[in-house]
């Protein structure tokens, strides 16, 4: 480590790539608050970059900071140049919201992730957060998008079956309901 840290030094200064992948290390070997200085040091220098800004979102997720990680999901989605796949951090931003009770929130940002990359994961928030806000026909709708998507999921067949019984269609309830059941 020594000899690459003088390798990589500019002028006394470590090189911005080194930094990172150190810090991409030190994320994948769950030394998250390590990974953060690193990307800390770098975002000094070059503060713009998404990339920076969503790898330090994860580190303080996984360290269940979630108002800094929320934060740096905010600027990476918020940003004009936003990575290809941010999947992940729609995901986890809209599960927060879930989370913290803001439903309108949570439905912007799974529909925006349902229209860039639609999985079940994404829709199903999409339908939790509708059925929150007590819009049982769109929420039904996004959780037939997920079951078609993957019709293995149990907890998907139960708000089916939820939504169901809220517009009192109880043979569908039924059939949802045993269907999440045979699959738990």
């Amino acid at each position: 480590m020594a000899l690459s840290d003088d390798l990589l030094k500019k002028n006394g200064i470590l090189c911005s790539y080194y930094q990172y992948y150190l810090a991409v290390a030190h994320y994948h070997q769950g030394l998250y608050n390590e990974a953060i200085y690193q990307l800390e040091m770098i975002v000094k220098e070059h503060g713009k970059d998404v990339y920076l800004w969503s790898l330090m979102g994860h580190c303080y997720y996984k360290l269940e900071d979630h108002i800094n990680a929320m934060a740096c999901y905010e600027y990476v989605l918020e940003s004009y140049s936003q990575p290809k796949n941010v999947h992940l951090i729609q995901l986890r931003m809209g599960n927060y919201y879930l989370l913290t009770k803001k439903f309108s929130c949570a439905k912007k940002t799974f529909f925006n992730g349902c229209k860039q990359l639609p999985t079940p994961r994404m829709w199903k928030g999409f339908g939790i957060a509708c059925l929150r806000l007590g819009e049982h026909d769109n929420a039904e709708l996004a959780f037939c998008e997920a079951n078609y998507l993957d019709n293995a999921d149990a907890e998907t067949w139960g708000y089916l079956a939820l939504v169901n019984g809220l517009l009192k269609r109880f043979d569908m309830l039924k059939n949802c309901f045993l269907e999440a059941k045979k699959l738990w």
